[in-house]
């Protein structure tokens, strides 16, 4: 217990004896959203800062999962790809510590199969493109000049689109074409990340 409390006054000390100055700094991060796992990011991130309390943000999302359900002999695949370019603004900064409001857009594509679906003898295809404009709050904290812990929570708009399909043997045929849209509050878009700036 003694350690843990010398780590954290180290790290509080350290990281005080620096300002936080977003204007000209570029930084590179890694991420989750969702409830994802530390051990596989789902985020890439690149923070630019423009001037006094505008940055700007790029970054791709991709999530990947596969399940293989052996009760009906079905397999689950999986696929979402998301690039979005967020803009934030500082709005309140202390000593090490930003808090920033966000607004951006993202776009997005998911791909879902899933082969031998109970007695479908074959594969059913569902593939979607999703376009939202989101907005949140954020705080980030700079541990040293270079290093930075950051979480967001995002409050989203998306309007999306989507086509089932079966496919059995070379024959595809279409089943279904959706479109609609969702609004997600709260911490629907909850992201954590770490940020390593030069």
């Amino acid at each position: 217990m003694k350690k843990i409390v010398v780590a954290v006054a180290l790290v509080v000390l350290v990281s005080g004896l620096y300002a936080v100055d977003m204007g000209g700094k570029i930084g590179f991060g890694l991420g989750i959203y969702q409830g994802g796992s530390i051990l596989t990011p789902q985020v890439l991130s690149t923070k630019v800062g423009i001037f006094g309390p505008l940055a700007i943000e790029p970054k791709l999302l991709f999530a990947t999962s596969s399940f293989d359900l052996k009760s009906d002999s079905t397999k689950i695949n999986l696929l979402e790809t998301t690039f979005g370019l967020d803009a934030l603004i500082t709005l309140k900064s202390r000593a090490t510590t930003n808090i920033y409001g966000i607004g951006g857009a993202r776009f997005g594509i998911v791909k879902l199969e899933m082969e031998d679906y109970h007695s479908y003898d074959g594969k059913i295809t569902s593939s979607g493109n999703i376009f939202g404009l989101n907005m949140g709050v954020g705080l980030e904290h700079f541990i040293t000049e270079s290093f930075s812990v950051d979480i967001r929570t995002l409050s989203g708009f998306d309007m999306t689109s989507a086509k089932i399909e079966t496919k059995t043997g070379t024959v595809t045929e279409t089943v279904m074409e959706l479109s609609g849209y969702g609004v997600e509050l709260g911490n629907t878009l909850f992201m954590a990340s770490l940020f390593w700036y030069f």
